[in-house]
């Protein structure tokens, strides 16, 4: 052990003395680097999970910045002088500099869409009484596209459905293989005069969809849940009401009657895929009484107030 030290104390004497400052500069650089690239991987490690593209655009920048750092120390050291005639070193280390700083960006970025949480919403195209436009759609496409709460952010991604049942079970389950931290389904009701919050889907769906097709059997059997009569949504309904209402003039009410014609069948099928990150909200037509903009600023009320509301 002594004898160890007495060799790193010689290293480091020699180092001290003989080494120019410019090179100690470049060390001190290849040093941040290498523990930036450890820390990196370290908060993978801690995270659990994460996109793998995002870990490697990490590591990927930081051995690049490593073999910058290397690549100048080797030009910045006066025995290597005659191969690198023409190039200053001053030039090499502001190059250097420059790169990192770029390269960091992209990790920074890198960083923040892994942090970042998936909201999906979606809205309805045209269908028969609704031909011209659709006020779900209309309301959902003005959402913003990010959102922060209590200092997470999340993404908002917009998805249009056909009034379709083949469309809705091939998006239904793209939207749920991102794994998203919450699905809200929007949908028009001619009859409603406020935003109304779906507590529950009913099985059962005997009618034509907008291309006249009917399901083979009108008692959808569910990956999970089988040929169930009804599922509920683990967000608290009632209570999400009742606060939103406190401060938007009772412009919310709950509901138990998503009906059972394709937006109950959307509904049953993310309820199957899970009832705590799932809800339906119907909204009135546009201008009966608010307008699409009004709309959607309360459909994000409800995505506030379901990310802020423990679960049933």
């Amino acid at each position: 052990m002594v004898q160890l030290k007495t060799v790193l104390g010689k290293f480091f004497d020699e180092y001290q003395n003989n080494t120019p400052k410019k090179l100690k500069i470049v060390d001190a650089y290849l040093v941040y680097i290498l523990l930036t690239g450890i820390l990196q991987f370290a908060y993978c490690c801690l995270v659990g999970t994460f996109p793998f593209n995002s870990f490697l655009s990490g590591f990927i920048s930081t051995v690049s910045c490593f073999i910058l750092a290397v690549c100048l120390r080797l030009q910045s050291n006066p025995q290597n002088k005659a191969q690198f005639i023409g190039i200053s070193p001053e030039r090499g280390f502001a190059d250097f500099i420059f790169a990192h700083i770029v390269l960091h960006i992209d990790i920074k970025e890198q960083y923040k869409a892994m942090d970042e949480k998936l909201i999906v919403v979606t809205g309805y195209g045209i269908f028969k009484g609704h031909e011209e436009k659709n006020a779900s759609w209309e309301a959902v496409q003005l959402l913003p596209n990010q959102l922060k709460i209590d200092e997470k952010n999340y993404k908002i991604e917009k998805i249009q459905l056909a009034v379709e049942y083949d469309d809705v079970d091939k998006k239904v389950d793209e939207i749920w293989s991102k794994n998203p931290e919450l699905v809200i389904h929007v949908g028009v009701n001619g009859s409603a005069c406020k935003i109304l919050l779906e507590k529950c889907a009913k099985n059962g769906f005997m009618s034509k969809d907008f291309c006249s097709k009917t399901l083979c059997d009108p008692v959808v059997c569910l990956k999970n849940s089988g040929k169930c009569q009804r599922l509920e949504t683990k967000i608290d309904v009632d209570k999400i009401t009742r606060s939103l209402n406190e401060t938007h003039c009772n412009m919310f009410t709950a509901s138990s009657d998503v009906g059972q014609y394709l937006c109950g069948y959307v509904y049953l099928k993310s309820l199957d895929k899970d009832p705590s990150r799932a809800l339906f909200v119907h909204v009135p037509c546009i201008d009966k009484p608010y307008n699409s903009q009004d709309t959607a600023t309360g459909i994000f009320k409800v995505i506030e107030q379901c990310l802020s509301t423990p679960r049933i």
